[in-house]
């Protein structure tokens, strides 16, 4: 059983935030539109960021030493990218690519 939704924000970890939490956060919460391809980080990058997604997928994508790549996650409306930060990571490691798929269930 999942749990009721507190606000209808888009983003499942931001929807079941406490309202305390939530009202801590809001004031940085900014919307912002990605399209289909954007790079929201490269390898190796400085993370200034965190994205909770609502509306697009953001595939993780790694690179190889030899140069091929794979992708290596996905992360929908019910994550965050950007999460290395939280541990004080400042690079990301993976590049991360946005697209958008509807899937009519």
């Amino acid at each position: 059983m999942f749990p009721e939704c507190k606000r209808p924000v888009g983003n499942w970890l931001l929807d079941a935030l406490p309202d305390a939490d939530y009202n801590r956060l809001a004031g940085d919460l900014n919307p912002i539109s990605f399209a289909l391809g954007d790079v929201i980080y490269e390898s190796g990058a400085q993370i200034d960021h965190v994205y909770f997604p609502t509306t697009l997928h953001v595939s993780l994508i790694y690179t190889m030493v030899n140069g091929v790549t794979a992708e290596m996650g996905l992360v929908g409306n019910e994550g965050v990218i950007g999460n290395r930060s939280f541990h004080g990571w400042r690079n990301h490691f993976r590049t991360a690519l946005s697209f958008k798929a509807r899937v009519k269930l």
